[in-house]
């Protein structure tokens, strides 16, 4: 296999997901910067993904799939004792408030012009882009103890 035959492609939202009838379900929902799906270079994605104004895709050349798995992980419970409803459908979003403006052009592009973007990105921008979403709180419990209810 060649070397360039694992590099990477994403799917990334870049338009919030909202569920206004359901907090919890609210956040399951995949937000603005979370992976929807890590592939293989030169993918064949289907027309919603290529055409939908909610995600993006991103071909990384030089960055190989797996440094791209991390974005697909839930948050995770602290406590497995006392599981908490407000998990996060992903736990590391790809930031995208802070790219370059070529970067920024096609993120912004409705009209997808362009189906799919290069990135000339390396691994450490790419490391650089990761943010840990902080956990959400359960607007329903009040203090630390989970069995005091607000």
């Amino acid at each position: 296999m060649r070397q360039r035959d694992n590099m990477a492609e994403i799917l990334i939202r870049v338009k919030d997901k909202i569920n206004k009838d359901d907090f919890y379900l609210n956040l399951q929902c995949t937000k603005r910067g979370d992976v929807i799906a890590v592939c293989p270079n030169n993918h064949e994605w289907g027309s919603e993904e290529l055409r939908s104004p909610d995600w993006r895709i991103l071909r990384f050349p030089a960055i190989p799939e797996e440094k791209f798995h991390q974005f697909l992980s839930a948050e995770i419970d602290i406590d497995i004792t006392q599981p908490s409803k407000t998990l996060q459908r992903r736990q590391i979003k790809f930031d995208l408030d802070t790219l370059d403006k070529i970067h920024s052009d096609f993120i912004a592009d409705d009209s997808r012009k362009d189906s799919i973007f290069i990135s000339n990105f390396t691994e450490l921008d790419v490391a650089s882009k990761q943010i840990v979403k902080p956990p959400i709180p359960d607007p329903v419990i009040v203090g630390n103890a989970s069995n005091v209810i607000g």
